[in-house]
C-alpha cells in the first residue's frame, strides 16, 4: 500500500524565498546606510569636548551658538589666532583643500579631466612658487605658526 505524501506547493516556496531575500536586502541596505552615516559623521568638525592643540600658551574656550558660529575666548592674541585658524580649518577643510589644489594647479587630481585647462592656467601663474619663495620673508611667528600646522 502506498501512502500519498502531500507535496508543498511550489508557489509557497517561492513566497518564502522572496520574503527571505527581501529581508536580507533590507538588512544590507540598513547596514550600508549606517556605514555611510558613520563615515560622513567622522568628517564633521569636533564641536563638543576638549581638544589638545599644540602651540597654545594658555587655555582657550570656544563656544558655538545655536547657529554653529564659534565664539573664541583667549588670554592672548597668539592663542586667539591659533584657535581661530584651527576652527576655520576644521569647519572648512574641504573648501581649503580645493582652494590649495586650485592655486597649485593640482585640482585635476581630485576633480578629473574637466579642470586640466584650469590647472594649466594656475601653474602658469605660479602662485605656489611665489608662496614658497615668500616663506623666507615671513616673521618668526608666522613661520612658527606654519610649522605647527605642517606637523599636525
Amino acid at each position: 500500500m502506498e501512502v500519498a505524501v502531500p507535496q508543498q506547493k511550489p508557489k509557497r516556496k517561492w513566497r518564502k524565498r522572496a520574503l527571505w531575500s527581501f529581508g536580507i536586502l533590507i538588512i544590507l541596505l540598513l547596514s550600508v546606510l549606517i556605514a555611510v552615516n558613520v563615515f560622513l559623521s567622522r568628517s564633521l568638525p569636533e564641536t563638543k569636548g576638549e581638544i589638545s592643540l599644540p602651540g597654545l600658551l594658555k587655555p582657550v574656550t570656544v563656544v558655538r551658538d545655536s547657529s554653529g558660529v564659534p565664539h573664541i575666548n583667549a588670554a592672548n592674541e597668539h592663542d586667539l589666532y591659533l584657535a581661530q585658524g584651527y576652527i576655520q580649518a576644521q569647519d572648512r577643510l574641504f573648501q581649503m583643500d580645493l582652494s590649495r589644489r586650485q592655486a597649485s594647479g593640482r585640482l585635476s587630481e581630485v576633480i578629473g579631466e574637466k579642470t586640466v585647462k584650469n590647472d594649466k592656467y594656475f601653474r602658469t601663474l605660479g602662485l605656489r612658487r611665489a608662496a614658497e619663495a615668500s616663506y623666507a620673508a615671513y616673521s618668526s611667528d608666522g613661520k612658527e605658526a606654519l610649522d605647527v600646522f605642517a606637523e599636525g
